[in-house]
């Protein structure tokens, strides 16, 4: 963590050197990238299958989870698949860890002006678009046996239920998407909340 406060005081952000320091992001996962090109049913991945364990949670997994669920609603309402983007998901990853770390949940980071704004994440990670859009959640977790695609469902139901989150998710626009989760602890209630971020963009070329 201070490795990360003496990145942003000398006001050179890297990517990289930041996603290195995040629990679980360096583990040689199929999820971190090869899922997304594979075309497979959601319901037919093993690994989706398992449950979820707080203490022992694969974030990559966790993120093409969600990937895949979205896709699942965009594909009901007769839309155009989402192509998955490494520097949204990075992005995506960025502001979560952000939020866990530094204890806010917001799209505005006030904590480090580098990340303030949605759209300075995503330049910062390489993506330049007129079109972008954020979605962010703080799902409480109740820890019954629930497998990764099952949670994963369940946070793109709870966020249909905002207007503005479904109207991302379903935007003809948006053509582009990562997603980024994981855990958190709130200390007084003693349970765990899962924080996500999803970040969109049109991009030409996708």
């Amino acid at each position: 963590m201070f490795f990360l406060f003496i990145l942003m005081i000398a006001g050179t952000f890297n990517v990289q050197e930041y996603l290195n320091e995040v629990k679980g992001f360096n583990a040689n996962s199929y999820f971190k990238e090869q899922a997304y090109n594979d075309a497979k049913n959601f319901d037919s991945v093993k690994e989706a299958k398992q449950l979820v364990d707080v203490q022992d949670f694969d974030i990559h997994l966790m993120n093409w989870c969600l990937f895949a669920a979205t896709q699942e609603v965009r594909e009901r309402a007769n839309l155009s698949p989402l192509k998955f983007d490494v520097r949204l998901r990075n992005a995506a990853v960025i502001h979560t860890n952000e939020m866990v770390k530094r204890g806010f949940y917001d799209h505005i980071n006030n904590r480090n002006s580098a990340l303030k704004m949605p759209n300075n994440r995503m330049e910062i990670c390489g993506v330049n678009s007129m079109k972008i859009a954020e979605n962010i959640h703080n799902y409480g977790f109740q820890n019954n046996a629930v497998s990764y695609k099952d949670l994963a469902r369940a946070i793109v139901k709870s966020f249909f239920a905002s207007s503005g989150h479904k109207k991302n998710i379903l935007d003809k626009q948006l053509n582009s998407l990562g997603c980024g989760a994981m855990f958190e602890k709130d200390k007084s209630s003693n349970r765990y909340f899962m924080k996500v971020t999803q970040c969109f963009a049109y991009l030409p070329n996708q």
